[in-house]
């Protein structure tokens, strides 16, 4: 059996960026047959403001309960996030402030920044790196930033070959760190 990761769309912001980038990576991935994908669309699901963890909820949303499941089985993270006023959306936040302390731990990581303007989220990148250290992830070190999104995509939703190459190392490189820490694990 593959590896199974987690890919998530760190947005619920209508009518979204993101969602381009995170579409053609899980299409790279089935493509490629690299790994079982959970792809979680964080509009797509009942997302509460935080009142209470996960853990302690005396009733806790059903669709923070079967992601929580399957992120604590994924053998890797990848998270596709917009950058919102130098950081990453509030509703990310919210979501992984109702998983565990350590539901990242032992996977690696993967970050890709989606932005408007010429730095592709490096913000938001620094920070949800350090977000994922503190949940017990390994952030790897190469990232996807795509600055200018709306040029790099285009009118057809497709990047260009430069963002290819770059989706390709990406991903060739996440895919080694899976591979790596799950033997780790088992």
């Amino acid at each position: 059996m593959k590896n199974r990761i987690t890919l998530i769309l760190g947005t619920t912001r209508q009518h979204n960026e993101s969602q381009k980038v995170a579409r053609y990576l899980l299409e790279k991935i089935e493509a490629a047959q690299l790994f079982e994908v959970d792809y979680l669309d964080l509009a797509q699901i009942d997302l509460p403001l935080l009142d209470e963890r996960l853990t302690h909820h005396p009733q806790p949303p059903r669709d923070l309960v079967i992601w929580n499941e399957k992120i604590g089985q994924a053998r890797g993270i990848l998270i596709v996030a917009p950058e919102y006023k130098g950081s990453y959306p509030g509703s990310l936040k919210n979501f992984f402030d109702f998983l565990p302390q350590g539901a990242f731990r032992y996977k690696p990581v993967g970050v890709s920044t989606v932005s408007s303007g010429a730095y592709g989220g490096v913000n938001c990148l620094a920070q949800l790196r350090l977000l994922a250290l503190s949940m017990g992830g390994l952030p790897i070190p190469d990232d996807l930033r795509v600055p200018q999104v709306t040029v790099q995509f285009g009118e057809q939703d497709q990047p260009g070959e430069n963002f290819a190459t770059k989706a390709d190392k990406f991903l060739h490189e996440f895919a080694g760190y899976v591979k790596a820490l799950s033997r780790l694990i088992e």
